[in-house]
């Protein structure tokens, strides 16, 4: 009676879906699947059942993330992977957690996706953002090719399966602070433009 919007906690972020393991068999170096972790089902289910909206937590982020992703061989004693590499594997896990969601009848429970979290950190470097594997391997450009890739598949799978389109959101905190709100609009401002 009180609300009828949902944000999970930890269900859906990176680490507790990312296929990294190769449970599901699909993995290769470049294609990293999307494998929904028990309690992610259960509250999405719960919201399609009881008509609740989902705020979907996150697709990008560098602290619950699977640091495998980054790596040769999703080996961390290998080394860090290429640029081209983790691209691909970041994109290609945004596009399977997007169409599972289409897929599995989700669509219309998403309202929101948290596309990336907590990535701006004034006065870290020149580009304000925050020292991650994120950055390091991809540079600040891995906020576009995140949106990007959230846009297309969030398009793509709207026109096989139906379904609505979710707005697409950059997540984080003390956004009030003058330094950090001017980071994110100057990084943000391309992204939008963008698409």
């Amino acid at each position: 009676q009180q609300f009828d919007s949902i944000t999970f906690g930890n269900e859906l972020k990176p680490a507790y879906n990312m296929d990294v393991t190769n449970k599901s068999g699909e993995r290769t170096d470049t294609f990293l699947p999307f494998v929904i972790n028990p309690s992610a089902k259960e509250m999405l289910d719960f919201a399609k059942d009881n008509g609740l909206k989902v705020r979907a937590h996150v697709l990008v982020w560098h602290s619950q993330n699977a640091d495998e992703m980054f790596y040769v061989d999703y080996d961390t004693s290998k080394g860090y992977a290429s640029k081209d590499v983790v691209k691909a594997r970041m994109t290609s896990y945004i596009d399977n957690t997007i169409k599972y969601m289409y897929e599995n009848g989700y669509a219309d429970v998403i309202y929101a996706w948290d596309v990336v979290n907590e990535a701006v950190e004034p006065g870290t470097n020149a580009d304000n953002l925050r020292d991650s594997l994120y950055y390091q391997i991809l540079g600040k450009d891995f906020l576009m090719y995140a949106f990007k890739q959230a846009r297309e598949s969030v398009n793509k799978y709207s026109n096989d399966f139906g379904g609505s389109k979710p707005a697409l959101f950059y997540n984080d905190y003390n956004e009030f602070q003058k330094e950090k709100c001017d980071a994110i609009i100057e990084l943000l401002t391309p992204v939008k433009e963008a698409g």
